[in-house]
């Protein structure tokens, strides 16, 4: 698997100050399957969260705030 690219929360910052979430979502959609495994992918999924929101996807932001089922 491909390493997580060590500015993609400033990537997704930039995206979202752009209003561009749709881009976002494009970005990180790659590595989504690996938030919960790597570490450093943790940031990572309030900024999916917001972009969902944004895009009135209501149940998939929340569900990005919610523990993971364990």
């Amino acid at each position: 698997a491909d390493p997580l690219p060590i500015d993609l929360v400033d990537q997704c910052l930039q995206l979202q100050a752009q209003n561009q979430h749709q881009a976002v979502l494009d970005r990180l959609g790659p590595f989504a399957a690996r938030f919960d495994q790597a570490p450093q992918a943790a940031s990572l999924w309030p900024h999916q969260g917001i972009s969902l929101y944004r895009l009135e996807q209501f149940t998939q932001a929340r569900a990005c705030y919610e523990p993971a089922p364990r």
